[in-house]
């Protein structure tokens, strides 16, 4: 597809292809979320020890972690856009996650300025470094895997059921 004067994509074009790219991103975060959140149920379900529900709070004071979050790093790999995030939780806080959007630029120590895709390039301590220092929390654990493997551990675990509140295109795919 070319322009009005045949210089390049339109800029019609060049937009439809950001939403795509921001819609594969969204559908890989819920993805990437519920896997985890299953994970967390499935290992949950085999403790025998109590579980212990939030207890209320005073709605005029702030909320305050009394525990350490339990955070990874995790970077999947293999898409049009790599994703690299942070998710975890802590408490009785349900498990969140914080993408780091593609091409920002952060501090990594030791290198200086560096691209979220190039700190996703790095080995896993560092790239869990790295991820902390953007996050302001410690990630004491990471996860690097590649889209197609992380499809197929899916695909043994059952699948995934997600609700999307619009319909969103993917290639030539509505889903």
């Amino acid at each position: 597809m070319s322009g009005p004067n045949g210089a390049g994509p339109s800029r019609t074009a060049r937009s439809d292809q950001v939403q795509r790219r921001w819609r594969t991103q969204g559908i890989i975060v819920v993805v990437v979320v519920a896997v985890i959140l299953l994970a967390i149920v499935i290992t949950r379900s085999g403790d025998d020890g109590e579980q212990t529900s939030p207890t209320p709070s005073d709605s005029a004071s702030p909320t305050v972690a009394t525990e350490r979050a339990n955070l990874l790093a995790l970077s999947v790999t293999g898409a049009p856009n790599a994703l690299l995030a942070t998710v975890g939780s802590v408490g009785g806080i349900p498990t969140a996650a914080l993408v780091l959007p593609p091409e920002m630029t952060v501090t990594m120590p030791g290198s200086g300025e560096v691209t979220t895709e190039a700190l996703q390039d790095l080995p896993g301590e560092s790239m869990r470094v790295g991820v902390s220092n953007v996050d302001g929390a410690l990630n004491e654990h990471y996860a690097a895997i590649e889209l197609d493997r992380f499809g197929a551990i899916v695909d043994r675990l059952g699948g995934l059921s997600v609700d999307l509140e619009d319909a969103y295109t993917v290639g030539a795919t509505l889903v």
